[in-house]
């Protein structure tokens, strides 16, 4: 009764003798920090939220629908306990058992200013989600290009071993593949590949596909979003087709990661940072009626 009136005094009082009880539930499976959230408390609903907060009250407790103080602080249009829950690493996305945000109850009960708030909220929540999974991606394909890499110098060494196994069936000395090293000619300058000290050698070792972002992997990875309930994005490669879950993004978004060359650059020349005339402007379809616009 205290935190659902919002009596301050005797519910320091009782925090004192009862601090063990703090997150004991009723028969709906509200807690202390649900009740404070009270259109019977809404001048002093923040007060009394800061007392449980000082003795450590949870705050991420839901009842017995899936609501959490958040949502109901929404609900009722407490906007300085949605800051305070907020502050204190509240989350946001959580959803109750309807699948309703604290976003949607702010929406559904009309409280504007906590709406506008819980927006910016979680617009910050999901930029900060998305770098997350980039930085995620960007490691996944880190290690995907250091397992293609080693998958194909494996290789190498299988062929090698094996035209050793071979010439000592076939009882004849193994011949190394040794290229001996000579000057390009100015003619053949990308037929071989430069040495550091100046001369070329003939022969080619097998490498991925280059781009001027970083190998490509996009014949070795094959990329899809899962079809079941969860709809995240997973992966395979060549060497394991075992379905391997990818980070939580966007499947352009992975895309550009994994691939490079799949989705080049949107500005492909400097040409695109020159001025242009608005006269010069193609007209896309001609106005309607008579205009005082010296461009039509």
């Amino acid at each position: 009764m205290a935190c659902l009136y919002g009596q301050l005094a005797p519910l320091e009082r009782l925090m004192r003798s009862m601090l063990d009880r703090l997150d004991n539930g009723d028969p709906l499976g509200r807690r202390p920090v649900h009740l404070v959230m009270s259109s019977s408390n809404f001048h002093n609903a923040a007060a009394c939220l800061r007392c449980l907060m000082e003795n450590e009250a949870d705050i991420h407790l839901t009842t017995d629908s899936g609501l959490t103080p958040l949502h109901l602080a929404a609900a009722e249009g407490l906007l300085d306990c949605v800051e305070i829950l907020v502050q204190a690493d509240a989350d946001v996305m959580a959803q109750d058992d309807m699948g309703h945000t604290a976003l949607d109850l702010a929406r559904v009960w009309s409280h504007r200013d906590v709406g506008r708030y819980l927006r910016s909220c979680m617009w910050k929540a999901e930029k900060k989600k998305e770098m997350k999974e980039m930085a995620q991606a960007r490691i996944l394909y880190r290690d995907l290009v250091a397992e293609a890499k080693l998958n194909v110098i494996d290789k190498t060494s299988l062929i090698d071993k094996k035209m050793k196994e071979w010439a000592a069936l076939k009882g004849i000395p193994h011949i190394k593949a040794v290229s001996p090293k000579v000057m390009a000619s100015k003619y053949h300058t990308k037929c071989l590949l430069s040495n550091q000290d100046g001369s070329y050698v003939g022969t080619h070792k097998p490498t991925l596909s280059e781009s001027s972002s970083g190998p490509d992997l996009q014949d070795i990875v094959t990329l899809w979003r899962d079809s079941g309930s969860r709809g995240r994005p997973q992966y395979n490669t060549k060497w394991d087709s075992t379905p391997r879950d990818a980070p939580d993004l966007p499947l352009d978004v992975l895309k550009s990661v994994l691939f490079p060359r799949v989705l080049p650059s949107r500005l492909n020349s400097p040409q695109d940072f020159n001025p242009r005339d608005i006269k010069e402007v193609p007209h896309r379809r001609c106005p309607r009626g008579w205009s005082p616009s010296p461009f039509y």
